[in-house]
C-alpha cells in the first residue's frame, strides 16, 4: 500500500495502481 503513494503520488486510486503496475 506504502509504494503506490511513493509510485504516484498525487494521483486518484485507480490511478496509483496502475501505476504501480507499470513500475
Amino acid at each position: 500500500m506504502g509504494e503506490n503513494s511513493s509510485g504516484s503520488p498525487g494521483r486518484p486510486l485507480v490511478g496509483t495502481v496502475v501505476s504501480v503496475n507499470i513500475s
